[in-house]
């Protein structure tokens, strides 16, 4: 028997609100966090989980949002500079790949499922160590290369943190 994908009932929660033209835009937008943008209890502020200490929420939340920015960063890093190498390169063709990636995504699941994408980071998630390899191959300086190692270091802590902050 054929069963049509645009009418499970499955999805039928998807189909509430309407779809329009600049709701996969704005969705594809999500694949610029593939390491933070899913529901990963220790690395979102997307939690349905069991009940957390405030404060470890709150701490998830600003290491999450400076993982992003850092890989953002790292990925933006070559338009910065006035010699391009094959870091920066890696970067300014990783980002724009998430996102069209992300639209063409959204456009799929709408055209197969009639129903909201929900286009989320983990889609990205193959592409996340091209993003770390960039940030890491782009790190100049001897402050910037500190406060990497102390966010990898405070990041390594507080995992054990959010692990035993239930």
């Amino acid at each position: 028997a054929f069963v049509n994908p645009r009418t499970l009932p499955t999805f039928n929660v998807l189909r509430r609100t309407p779809i329009g033209t600049t709701t996969i835009p704005r969705e594809a937008l999500l694949m610029l966090q593939p390491l933070t943008g899913s529901y990963d209890p220790f690395r979102t502020s997307h939690v349905i989980s069991a009940p957390m200490s405030a404060v470890s929420v709150d701490l998830q939340t600003i290491v999450a949002t400076t993982l992003q920015y850092l890989l953002i960063a790292g990925g933006l890093a070559g338009l910065f500079v006035a010699r391009r190498q094959w870091s920066h390169w890696l970067g300014l063709v990783t980002l724009p790949t998430l996102y069209v990636g992300g639209v063409l995504v959204g456009i799929a699941i709408f055209a197969t499922y009639n129903a909201d994408p929900s286009v989320s980071g983990r889609y990205g998630l193959s592409l996340a160590p091209f993003l770390v390899l960039a940030l890491v191959a782009s790190v100049r300086g001897r402050w910037v290369l500190r406060f990497l190692w102390a966010f990898a270091l405070a990041s390594f802590g507080l995992g054990f943190f959010f692990l035993l902050s239930g």
